[in-house]
C-alpha cells in the first residue's frame, strides 16, 4: 500500500500500485467494499479488500482466493464481473487480500425488503426528507430471451420501496424480475460447472437501469470439485434462512441446491418473510430438512394460484422433486406471473409414484317387469331367460365373495400397519439405532452441531418422534457433533438497523443496544461490538452494540493555557469560541467554559473565556488627612539683621584664631 498510507500524511491509499481506494460502499462478515479508480484503465471499480485479521487466517485465505477464481470465470450480464486479484502489506506490515469487481450503482434485494419493513417515510417533497428512497421505478418483467438486449423502461411501474405496514412482500412484477435475473444468471454459471451455495437477498442487486446482477460467489465451488468429501465444508457454509436440505445435512451438492435457495428468495420477496423462522441456526436448518413450508398465499392473499405450485417445486425436500434446472424454473415462474396454471406440471414427480385406486363395480340391480306393462305370451319364455341369467349372475357374485378372498389372502398379503417412529432424541446412536431397526424401519445418520445436545448423541431424527411412516421406511438419525460456533461479522460503521440484518444473517441476535458520544460517527452508526468481530460464539448468542448518539464528550479546561484549550476543542471536531474578560487569574488562561463538561452535540461551539488583566489606571498624588502646608504670615518687623563685624577680619579655616583678650588686656 503507497501514498501515504500509514505515514500520517494526506493522499490516497493505493493497492498494488494501481487500484486507489475511495469511499466504502459496502461491508460483509469477511470483507468491506470500498470504490475505487483504476490508475492503468482509468475507470471505476469496487475492491473487497479482506479484514485485516481475517487474513492472516488460511482457511479465510483459501476461501478468498477460492471466490476470486469462480468468480473471474464467468461472463454474463447478469452477474457482477471480477476484474482482478491481489495481495498488499498494510501499513503495519500485515498481509492484505483483496479482490477487483465491477462497480455496480444499484441497491441489494436485502435494502429492499429492510426498507418494506420500517415505518413509511414522509411524502416526497416533505421538508427535510429527499425523494430518492421513494421515486418510482419502472422495470422490464423479464420474459425476454437470455441473449436479448434490455433496456429500462417497457415494463410495469413499480411504485416505492417505501414501507405499507400491510404488505411486507415487494411488488409482483419486481419480485418476479429480481428472481428471473437470479435464474438467468444461475442458468449460465451452472453451464460452466459452478455453483453459487449462498443465493440470498443480500447477493442480488438491482441497477439504477433495472438489471439484475447476482455477486459474491464467495463460496462458489467447481462442481467437479464437489463430492462426498467435502460434506462438512457444505453444511457450514451458506446463510441458514436459505440453506437447502442437502447442506443442512452436509451431503454433495449440486445445480439444484442454488434453485432451492432461489426458491426461499423468491419466498421473501413475495411475502417479506422466509418460508422458515427460527431461533438458532440448528433450528433453521432442521426446519429446511423435515418441515413442509406454508404456501406464499398464505400470507399474501391474491397471489396468482400457480405461484404456490412454483415456489413448493422450488422448496422440494428432494433435488429430484425440484426443478430440473434453472430455465425450467424460469419458465414456470413467469408463466405463473401472467396466471397460467402450472400446477400440473409441478404435480407430475407426485402422480408418478400415487396409487389411484379402482373404481368398484355399480351393484347389481334385479330387473323387475312393470305392473301396468302388459305381457304378451311370446314374450314369456324371453323373461324366464332373463331370470334365469341374473340368478346365475347372484350365485357367482355370492361364490366370488367366499372364494376371492382366500384367494387374495395366500396370494397378495395385506399391508402392514403404519409404524409410529420412537423418539430417541438424547440417545446414543446405537442405541437409537437399535430402537428402530427394532420396528422394522431402516436407518441412515448424518451429523450436525447442537447448542443442547452433548456430543456423540441424538438432536433429531427425519421423521421425527411420534409420526407416523410405513414400515420399512428410512428414519434419518441426526448426532450431534456438540455445540457450533459462528464468527461474529464485522458491523462497526454500519447503520443499526443494518448491523442488525447482518448478525440474523450470521445465525445471531442483537443484545443490548448502548448509545454514547463519538467525534466521528454520525447517530445511529455502530462502534463497537461485544463480543468482538471474528471472536466465535454460540449460534444464536446476542451480540451488544454501542452506538453513537451524535454527541462528543468535552472536558472542563478551566485553567488551561489558551493555546491548549483551543487544540483540545478543536481534535474534538468543535469549533472553539474564544472571549477575553478581566481576571486576576494568570493571564491567557481559560477561566470558565460554556457548555460545561460532559456531552455536546458533535461539530457544535464551545465558548472559553480568558483571562485578561484590568486596564492600568493614570497616577495622582497620595490623598492625606493633614492640611496643606502655607507660608507664615508676613510681619511689619524689620528682618533681623546682623551687626556689623568689629573684629578682626576672618581668618582661614585652616588655621586657628589668635588668642583674644579683654579690654582690659587680660
Amino acid at each position: 500500500m503507497t501514498d501515504g498510507a500509514g505515514t500520517g500524511a494526506p493522499g490516497p491509499r493505493v493497492l498494488g500500485g494501481r487500484y486507489e481506494l475511495g469511499d466504502v460502499v459496502g461491508r460483509g462478515g469477511m470483507a468491506v467494499v470500498h470504490a475505487a479508480q483504476d490508475r492503468v484503465l482509468h475507470r471505476q471499480v469496487a475492491v473487497k479488500l479482506l479484514h485485516a485479521d481475517l487474513a492472516r487466517d488460511p482457511e479465510f485465505q483459501t476461501r478468498f482466493r477460492r471466490e476470486a477464481r469462480s468468480a473471474a470465470a464467468l461472463n454474463h450480464p447478469d452477474v457482477v464481473g471480477v476484474h482482478d486479484v491481489g495481495e498488499d502489506t498494510g501499513p503495519a506490515g500485515e498481509q492484505l487480500l483483496y479482490i477487483v469487481m465491477e462497480l455496480v450503482r444499484g441497491v441489494t434485494a436485502r435494502d429492499l425488503l429492510l426498507e418494506r419493513r420500517r415505518p413509511r417515510r414522509p411524502p416526497p417533497g416533505t421538508p427535510g426528507t429527499t425523494d430518492t428512497a421513494t421515486q418510482a421505478m419502472t422495470l422490464p418483467v423479464r420474459d425476454e430471451p437470455d441473449d436479448a438486449p434490455r433496456t429500462p423502461g417497457g415494463g410495469t411501474e413499480v411504485p416505492g420501496v417505501g414501507g405499507s405496514g400491510e404488505d411486507l412482500g415487494l411488488e409482483l412484477d419486481l419480485a418476479v424480475t429480481i428472481t428471473t435475473g437470479v435464474l438467468s444468471a444461475l442458468a449460465y454459471s451452472h453451464r460452466q460447472g459452478i455453483v453459487h451455495r449462498d443465493i440470498k437477498p443480500a447477493n442480488v442487486m438491482l441497477t439504477q437501469d433495472g438489471r439484475v446482477k447476482v455477486m459474491d460467489f464467495g463460496i462458489a465451488r467447481a462442481l467437479a470439485d464437489v463430492s462426498a468429501t467435502s460434506t462438512q465444508t457444505s453444511a457450514v457454509m451458506g446463510t441458514a434462512q436459505y440453506l437447502s436440505p442437502e447442506q443442512a445435512r452436509g451431503r454433495p451438492v449440486d445445480a439444484r441446491t442454488d434453485l432451492y435457495s432461489t426458491g426461499c428468495l423468491l419466498y421473501e420477496l413475495l411475502t417479506g418473510r422466509p418460508p422458515f423462522r427460527g431461533e438458532s441456526a440448528v433450528s433453521l436448518a432442521y426446519q429446511h430438512v423435515s418441515e413442509v413450508p406454508e404456501p406464499p398465499s398464505t400470507h399474501r392473499p391474491g397471489l396468482p394460484r400457480g405461484l404456490d405450485a412454483v415456489v413448493l417445486r422450488a422448496l422440494a425436500k428432494e433435488p429430484d422433486d425440484r426443478y430440473p434446472d434453472a430455465d425450467a424454473f424460469r419458465e414456470d415462474l413467469l408463466a405463473a406471473s401472467r396466471g397460467v396454471d402450472v400446477a400440473a406440471t409441478t404435480a407430475v414427480a407426485a402422480a408418478a409414484t400415487t396409487a389411484v385406486p379402482v373404481a368398484a363395480p355399480p351393484p347389481l340391480t334385479p330387473l323387475t317387469p312393470r305392473e301396468d306393462e302388459p305381457v304378451e305370451e311370446p314374450r314369456r319364455g324371453r323373461r324366464v331367460a332373463v331370470v334365469l341369467g341374473v340368478l346365475v349372475a347372484l350365485a357367482l357374485v355370492a361364490l366370488a365373495a367366499v372364494v376371492v378372498p382366500g384367494l387374495l389372502t395366500e396370494d397378495e398379503p395385506t399391508a402392514p400397519p403404519p409404524v409410529t417412529v420412537r423418539d430417541v432424541v438424547g440417545q446414543t446412536a446405537e442405541a437409537a439405532e437399535a430402537a428402530l431397526v427394532g420396528q422394522g424401519l431402516e436407518v441412515t445418520t448424518s451429523e450436525a452441531p447442537s447448542p443442547d445436545v452433548p456430543e456423540g448423541r441424538v438432536a433429531a431424527t427425519v421423521p421425527a418422534g411420534g409420526r407416523e411412516v410405513e414400515a420399512g421406511s428410512t428414519v434419518d438419525v441426526v448426532v450431534s457433533t456438540g455445540p457450533s460456533s459462528v464468527e461474529v461479522p464485522s458491523v462497526v460503521g454500519e447503520d443499526v438497523d443494518d448491523a442488525r440484518a447482518l448478525l440474523e444473517e450470521a445465525g445471531l441476535g442483537v443484545g443490548d443496544v448502548d448509545e454514547g458520544p463519538d467525534v466521528d460517527a454520525p447517530a445511529g452508526e455502530v462502534l463497537s461490538s461485544d463480543p468482538a468481530p471474528g471472536v466465535a460464539v454460540t449460534p444464536g448468542s446476542d451480540v451488544d452494540l454501542r452506538v453513537s448518539d451524535g454527541t462528543v464528550e468535552i472536558d472542563d479546561y478551566t485553567g488551561l493555557p489558551l493555546q491548549a484549550a483551543r487544540e483540545a476543542v478543536q481534535q474534538l471536531g468543535l469549533t472553539p469560541d474564544v472571549r477575553f474578560e478581566e481576571s486576576s487569574a494568570e493571564q491567557n488562561s481559560v477561566v470558565r467554559q460554556d457548555p460545561e463538561p460532559g456531552a455536546v452535540r458533535q461539530r457544535s461551539d464551545v465558548i472559553l473565556y480568558v483571562a485578561t488583566p484590568p486596564p492600568p489606571t493614570p497616577s495622582t498624588p497620595p490623598t492625606t488627612t493633614e492640611p496643606p502646608a502655607t507660608e507664615p504670615p508676613a510681619t511689619t518687623e524689620p528682618p533681623a539683621t546682623e551687626p556689623p563685624a568689629t573684629g578682626p577680619p576672618p581668618t582661614d579655616p585652616g588655621t586657628e584664631a589668635p588668642p583674644t583678650t579683654d579690654p582690659q588686656g587680660r
